[in-house]
């Protein structure tokens, strides 16, 4: 944890049990304007300004639910937003989200999330015409080439000078995640752009396919952003749960720069209000959360009908993080995978 961070932390406690007057509000904000914190987690700083915070998030966890709930925070800090908060820019600069991936349609769908999560209908001053106030939201599914979509991010950076990027879909801006020198330049480009128009970036990634026991994001690119980022999260489906999600720091790529690393909230599917709203959640213990963990590793080696030999089977288990002799033992006990008595095979049950 730097220095200012743990100033800025420790100035924040006091004032919250302490008289609040004209002093320590001037103060206060000198303090801020000192670490130029953009974005907290859970109460606690994660992201300044100039800096990177990555969001790692398998597929079908809903990583698009964060970027929309920083949006939806930056427009209403006095509602739900998943324990993500964004600290108002004192020259009321606007921010930018940039979908990679989604159609306009889903754009759109999005959008009215973000319109129900804020109350818009009961805060119409949070609408400027058709669009929300201070908040751009463009999609980029139409660019095919990775030079487009740099050229097309700059230009609206130029346009609407905003002090927090979300980039929904980061890998989108290279061809191959596993080129050094193409991923090496863009995550340059990212460090450049967001030193020389004085901003910060969340940028949301995918981690590399069957591998959910670090969740490491993919390729080169990922390892590039881990090397850079602030503040590393985790969103990932709760193990006893499909409908709950967990967003944490407390995972191997974890880590926060700012603060504490041992962050963590949970937020459960709600039919009533169509989204993602905070709730209570205790994680399973002992054998319940190994059987779990199992059931994760093996879906993920096994899917889509898969059948591999013993020795697949336990290189797969060796590259997912696991010792040989563990691997040796999952196969040998676990209730989750078959053995077919013909071929010799292992396949999920």
């Amino acid at each position: 944890m730097e220095i200012e961070s743990i100033i800025l932390n420790e100035v924040e406690s006091e004032f919250k049990t302490s008289t609040f007057n004209h002093k320590t509000e001037i103060l206060l904000n000198a303090v801020r304007n000192t670490v130029k914190s953009v974005m907290r987690f859970c109460g606690v700083h994660i992201l300044r300004r100039k800096r990177i915070c990555v969001v790692i998030a398998p597929i079908g966890a809903g990583k698009t639910t964060i970027v929309e709930s920083v949006a939806a925070n930056h427009l209403n800090n006095h509602v739900d937003t998943l324990s993500l908060e964004v600290i108002p820019d004192q020259n009321n600069r606007p921010i930018l989200l940039i979908d990679m991936e989604r159609t306009q349609d889903e754009i759109l769908e999005g959008c009215d999330r973000v319109a129900r999560r804020i109350r818009l209908e009961n805060n119409p001053e949070l609408s400027d015409g058709e669009r929300f106030k201070d908040t751009y939201i463009h999609g980029f599914l139409q660019y095919t080439k990775t030079e487009d979509k740099l050229n097309a991010l700059k230009e609206l950076i130029d346009k609407y000078n905003p002090y927090l990027v979300l980039i929904d879909g980061g890998a989108s801006f290279v061809y191959d995640v596993n080129d050094t020198k193409e991923c090496v330049i863009i995550i340059g480009e990212f460090l450049s752009i967001a030193d020389q128009k004085d901003l910060s970036l969340l940028i949301t990634v995918h981690p590399n396919p069957g591998q959910q026991n670090d969740f490491k994001p993919r390729g080169v690119f990922g390892s590039e952003l881990l090397r850079y980022a602030e503040s590393v999260l985790l969103l990932k489906r709760a193990p006893d749960d499909r409908d709950t999600r967990i967003l944490t720091t407390s995972f191997m790529h974890g880590k926060n720069r700012s603060g504490s690393d041992n962050l963590e909230s949970y937020f459960r599917w709600s039919d009533e209000n169509k989204m993602f709203l905070s709730c209570e959640y205790s994680q399973p213990t002992g054998s319940i959360k190994k059987k779990d963990e199992q059931a994760e590793v093996f879906t993920a080696i096994l899917q889509d009908g898969k059948q591999i030999t013993h020795g697949e089977l336990l290189s797969a288990l060796v590259n997912a993080g696991k010792s040989e002799s563990t691997a040796k033992r999952w196969i040998r006990e676990s209730t989750l995978i078959t053995k077919n008595t013909i071929n010799g095979r292992y396949s999920l049950r």
